[in-house]
């Protein structure tokens, strides 16, 4: 009788549901149907020596993502400072880090504690205001589903 490793024919198993998963999460992308913003995952096992069926089910939710000009709050962390960012939907930003009401919020702060590129126009017009930068870089990362971002919407 041939010895199983049972432990390496889950991996394998595994393995497989993962490569099956991914193939049908590319078709429904390629199809042009992933503005999904929900999916299903369910799976169902029998275990042969007894026929017991378990099943279990995942469902996965996704924001709508944001833009530069939606309204409302971004809290998140940012190089171990608590920073939230409200925007009027006005191109107004008001900014607090560490629970300070940052008005004006200078330059260097953002620069050099946060990490953060503050963008500058080259010729004529006015640069990006400070807490606009912050704003730029928490929607995106709120985009890219960065669950320490937490968003709440006005109105």
């Amino acid at each position: 009788m041939a010895t199983v490793d049972y432990l390496k024919r889950l991996d394998r198993a595994r393995q497989q549901a993962e490569q099956s998963c991914l193939s049908m999460f590319n078709q429904v992308n390629d199809s042009g149907a992933l503005t999904l913003r929900r999916l299903t995952i369910e799976l169902t096992g029998c275990r042969l020596a007894t026929s017991e069926v378990r099943a279990t089910q995942v469902d996965l939710e996704w924001p709508e993502p944001l833009s530069y000009d939606s309204s409302g709050t971004l809290t998140a962390s940012i190089r171990g400072h608590r920073v939230s960012v409200a925007h009027d939907g006005k191109r107004r930003f008001r900014a607090e880090i560490d629970g300070k009401h940052r008005h004006p919020c200078p330059r260097h702060v953002v620069e050099e504690e946060l990490g953060l590129q503050v963008h500058e126009k080259r010729s004529g017009g006015n640069s990006e205001s400070v807490p606009r930068a912050i704003w730029r870089h928490l929607v995106d990362r709120f985009n890219l589903f960065d669950e320490g971002v937490h968003y709440d919407r006005y109105g």
